[in-house]
C-alpha cells in the first residue's frame, strides 16, 4: 500500500533525458503528515502509476528521502510499509513469524520470502530443522540494530527495510580425491613411491576423523600405509593426507 502525502509532485525534465553514473534525488518532506505506520519512499511515474525507487533512504531528522536516479521524470514522496526478506540456507528449515496465526513459514524450498510490514512493527522469527539430521546454526541480517545469532529466536524490530539470513546445516561427509593418490604395482616388484590424497568435508557442519589402520591377511604383504590423526575439517574444508602408497 502506498499514500502520497508529499505536498505536490516534482516534474523534472527534460523528458527522457537519462545520465549515467546515477544522480541522487532529495526531497524534503512534511513529517507531521506522514501516516502512522507509514515508512517515506522516493517514487517517480511510470506508466500513470507510482513505481519506488530501489536504494531510497530516509533522514528521518531532517525529514529528507533520496535516492539514486538515472534520467528524469514526476516525483514523489509516497508512504508504505517496510519490506523483510528472509533467506533460508545451508539445510533442511524454515523460519516462521511467532505472531501468524495460521503459522506462514518460509521454508528452505521457498526461499527467499518477502512480505511488507508496518513500520515500527516488532517481529520474533522462529528458525526451525524440517529433519533429524538438520540443525540450525546462526543469523545473520543487514541493517542497524540486528543483534540476532545463534538462538533460534530472532527479536527484531522494523524500522528500516531488513534482509535476514538463517544458516542451517546438514553432518559431515567425507569425500576422497582418488586422482589426488594414483599407484600401481607390479608381483614380485617394489613397493610404489609414496602418495598424497585430499579429503573434503562437503557437509554443512565440522566433522572429526578417527585414526586409522589398515590390516591384511595372514601371509599377505602389507604394502598400503595410511596415516590420518584425529583431525577435524571445518564445513566445505580439505585436508592433505600422506603417505598412500
Amino acid at each position: 500500500m502506498t499514500r502520497d502525502f508529499s505536498t505536490e509532485p516534482l516534474d523534472l525534465g527534460p523528458a527522457g533525458a537519462s545520465f549515467d553514473p546515477p544522480a541522487t534525488l532529495s526531497i524534503k518532506y512534511d513529517a507531521a503528515a506522514l501516516p502512522s505506520g507509514e515508512y517515506p519512499r522516493l517514487h517517480k511515474v511510470v506508466n500513470g502509476a507510482w513505481v519506488p525507487i530501489p536504494g531510497s533512504t530516509h533522514d528521518q531528522i531532517n525529514h529528507v528521502v533520496s535516492a539514486p536516479i538515472t534520467g528524469f521524470s514526476t516525483w514523489g514522496v509516497l508512504g508504505t510499509g517496510l519490506d523483510l526478506t528472509v533467506h533460508v540456507s545451508g539445510g533442511v528449515g524454515e523460519v516462521r513469524v511467532e505472531s501468524d496465526v495460521p503459522p506462514d513459514p518460509c521454508t528452505y524450498q521457498e526461499s527467499p520470502c518477502t512480505r511488507n510490514e508496518t513500520a515500527g512493527t516488532a517481529l520474533e522469527l522462529v528458525a526451525s530443522p524440517l529433519t533429524p539430521d538438520a540443525r540450525f546454526e546462526e543469523w545473520t541480517g543487514t541493517g542497524t540494530g540486528f543483534s540476532c545469532t545463534t538462538n533460534p529466536r530472532c527479536q527484531l524490530v522494523m524500522d528500516q527495510d531488513r534482509e535476514v539470513t538463517a544458516r542451517f546445516s546438514m553432518p559431515g561427509t567425507v569425500t576422497l580425491d582418488r586422482s589426488t593418490a594414483a599407484f600401481s604395482m607390479t608381483r614380485g616388484g617394489a613397493l610404489p613411491a609414496a602418495q598424497t590424497a585430499t579429503i573434503t568435508n562437503t557437509g554443512g557442519r565440522a566433522l572429526t576423523l578417527a585414526p586409522v589402520s589398515v590390516t591384511y591377511a595372514p601371509l599377505v604383504t602389507g604394502w598400503l600405509d595410511v596415516q590420518v590423526d584425529r583431525t577435524t575439517i571445518d564445513p566445505r574444508g580439505s585436508q592433505v593426507r600422506s603417505p598412500w602408497r
